[in-house]
C-alpha cells in the first residue's frame, strides 16, 4: 500500500472503503474528522460482538463501535447493488443516474452521478475501497472501467469489480494484480 494511504487515516466501505485526510495536512486541520464505514454483505445483526453474538469474536470492531457511532436503525435493499449505490451517492436507488439508462437489479452508475469520494476529495481527503464494487456493472469480466472506484474518486482501489459467486478478478487500482480465481474453491485459473 502507498505511503499516503498507509499514513492518513480512513473510511471503510463498500465492501470496505477507505477515507482520511492526507498524512500532510492530518496534523495541520485537526478539526477535520477521519472516519470508518463498513458495508459488508451477508452479514447478520448478532454476526458482531458489538451486537450480542455469543459465538463470532470481533474485538476491533467492538472497539471501533464503542469508540465511534453504531448505527441500529437502517433499511437495505433486497439486492446489495442498490444498497452500495445509495450509500456512495445519497440518492435512493430510484432516483439514480443510470449508465446508458439501462434499468437493471444491480446499479451500473452513469459517470456523472456524485459519490462520496468526489466529495471529500474537494475537501482534502485521500481515499481507498477495499473488496466488491458491483456499481461498474454485475460481472467479473464485463464491467465499464471509468466506473470502478479509481474512475469515481478513489486515490486507492483494491478488490473485485461485481460479487465473487464464481470466478473472481483482483484489481489494484487500474490493473488486473492476480490471476482470476474461482472463489467458491479458492482455485486460481485463466478465464476471460
Amino acid at each position: 500500500m502507498n505511503r499516503l494511504i498507509r499514513n492518513s487515516v480512513k473510511i471503510i466501505g463498500c465492501t470496505y472503503l477507505l477515507c482520511g485526510t492526507g498524512a500532510a495536512t492530518l496534523y495541520a486541520e485537526a478539526a477535520k474528522p477521519s472516519f470508518i464505514i463498513i458495508f459488508t454483505d451477508d452479514q447478520g445483526y448478532q454476526d458482531l460482538g458489538c451486537f450480542g453474538s455469543p459465538d463470532i469474536k470481533t474485538p476491533r470492531i467492538d472497539q471501533m463501535a464503542a469508540e465511534g457511532i453504531r448505527f441500529t436503525n437502517f433499511y437495505a435493499q433486497t439486492v446489495c447493488g442498490p444498497s452500495r449505490a445509495a450509500l456512495m451517492t445519497g440518492c435512493y436507488p430510484l432516483r439514480l443516474a443510470i449508465h446508458k439508462n439501462v434499468v437493471e437489479i444491480h446499479p451500473h452508475l452513469h459517470s456523472k452521478e456524485i459519490l462520496i469520494p468526489e466529495i471529500l476529495e474537494e475537501q482534502g481527503y485521500t481515499s481507498a475501497m477495499f473488496g466488491k464494487w458491483d456499481l461498474a456493472g454485475h460481472s467479473q469480466s464485463k464491467y465499464t472501467e471509468e466506473l470502478l472506484p479509481r474512475g469515481q474518486g478513489f486515490d486507492y482501489y483494491f478488490g473485485t469489480p461485481s460479487s465473487n459467486d464464481g470466478v473472481a478478478n483482483i484489481i489494484r487500482n487500474d490493473s488486473h494484480s492476480a490471476p482470476p480465481f474461482e472463489s467458491s474453491k479458492g482455485i486460481r485459473r485463466d478465464v476471460e
